[in-house]
């Protein structure tokens, strides 16, 4: 009787596992995306062939750098290999995982601060994994004993979460799920379903895609690097893998070569003395390890003009024509290097940089609301030192025309207190003291009393 107790609560124990991974695979074939970038990345990539080239990182990599413009002027068969959030270790597998399938003689990882911050690592559960790992259960449970016997791992919600790949890497709003499951119902390639969850993304192959969106400094979005990745120190943890990663190159005759891809020169100016610092830090690794660094924000115009606004989608990422643009100037640098030029000529030094980038390229403006009024506060993004000087006006719905409520100034701040209650639309003017221009830069924001 005992012994069929215990059968009966096996078989129950059993059951309620069915049905729960019964019900983790379905909630995962509804919810998680269907032609992720990691998902076309892995399948494109398996169709290559002998291979020279890999190209590693973030999405700041994944739109900078097109194999095809590189490899034109380079004479190399190259693959970009980066994904959005990609990190470090994730770097590390897609760079050993290329020289273990090709005969490749040059890694370029294309580095942002941000990969060198925190003490997180990934868990096996993130598409990267997945798709890295597709068809191969070996490869995916070495993987995820790897990532797992890591302590910032196995004591963090992850340890659990990666099992449930939908809970963290879902398709958001009902069209969108229903879409989701459509496309993988109805044949669409990933490829097609890609680009119908990013409207204006392109894929160009070779594990290239981009946007044609151009980011207007004035209109766009008040978002700088820094709002999304805080300027922190560099984490010693993620410091070891690019360590590991320059001496695993060196160790079998590859070049590494880390690159900084371009960012909006007024990140560079928000980011302030410590980018400069952190960049000598990472170069001074890098280099004691056999490896080289080349950071194009600070590149001369006629290798890559960072102050191009029609380089730029947004505030952090190359659009197509500056993915085209970038990809030369990697293809110019190792053709500098290797002619034995003078590769150090093709970029700025601290201070030829903070005299060359002495204009305004972005003005924020924050408006408060405050028990006498509407404060507003503006920053003029500037790496050199040259003064600035602001106007403040708000916009009249009844004359339709913008009107002055404090003239220039070299006072970022102002109060303005309207009689009336409502909704306001106020702007900042910005530019250079001494000069007579409209304005260099200019921010419009709403603001409700």
């Amino acid at each position: 009787m005992q012994i069929s107790k215990k059968i009966s609560r096996a078989l129950k124990a059993l059951i309620v596992l069915v049905m729960v991974v019964a019900l983790n695979g379905a909630l995962t074939f509804v919810f998680e995306p269907y032609g992720s970038k990691s998902q076309i990345m892995w399948t494109d990539y398996r169709q290559q062939e002998n291979l020279d080239t890999v190209f590693v990182g973030t999405s700041l990599t994944e739109r900078a750098f097109d194999p095809m413009y590189f490899d034109s002027q380079a004479n190399s068969n190259s693959y970009n290999m980066a994904t959005p959030g990609q990190w470090i270790e994730e770097s590390q597998s897609a760079m050993e995982t290329a020289i273990a399938d090709h005969p490749i003689n040059t890694v370029v990882y294309g580095l942002e601060f941000s990969s060198l911050q925190g003490d997180k690592v990934p868990h096996p559960g993130r598409a990267f994994y997945q798709y890295k790992n597709q068809g191969d259960p070996l490869g995916f449970c070495l993987d995820a004993v790897r990532l797992l016997s890591k302590p910032d791992c196995y004591t963090t919600a992850d340890s659990i979460n990666w099992m449930f790949p939908w809970i963290t890497n879902h398709v958001k709003g009902l069209n969108r799920t229903v879409a989701n499951v459509t496309m993988k119902l109805d044949g669409t390639s990933i490829y097609d379903a890609a680009e119908a969850n990013e409207p204006g993304w392109t894929y160009y192959g070779r594990g290239y895609g981009n946007y044609t969106d151009v980011n207007d400094p004035n209109k766009g979005k008040q978002r700088l690097y820094t709002d999304d990745y805080k300027n922190r120190e560099l984490s010693p943890d993620k410091i070891n893998v690019l360590i590991e990663m320059a001496d695993y190159c060196e160790e079998r005759g590859i070049d590494f070569v880390v690159v900084m891809p371009p960012i909006p020169s007024y990140n560079i100016a928000a980011y302030g003395k410590s980018y400069f610092a952190q960049a000598e830090e990472v170069r001074k690794i890098v280099e004691e390890h056999g490896g080289e660094f080349y950071d194009l924000n600070m590149a001369r115009p006629e290798l890559f003009d960072t102050t191009n606004p029609e380089f730029f989608a947004d505030h952090q990422h190359l659009n197509k024509a500056g993915g085209e643009a970038a990809s030369k100037a990697i293809a110019t640098i190792f053709e500098a290097r290797d002619g034995g030029q003078d590769v150090d000529s093709l970029f700025y030094t601290k201070d030829e940089y903070r005299q060359a980038m002495d204009f305004i390229s972005l003005v924020t403006l924050k408006a408060t609301v405050t028990d006498d009024g509407i404060e507003l506060k503006a920053r003029a993004l500037i790496s050199g030192d040259s003064p600035v000087e602001y106007q403040m006006m708000v916009f009249d719905p009844d004359k339709k025309e913008w009107v002055i409520i404090r003239d220039w100034s070299e006072d970022p701040t102002y109060l303005f207190d309207p009689e009336e209650s409502g909704q306001y639309k106020v702007c900042v003017n910005a530019r250079l003291v001494g000069t007579d221009v409209e304005y260099d830069r200019y921010r419009v924001v709403k603001v409700r009393l």
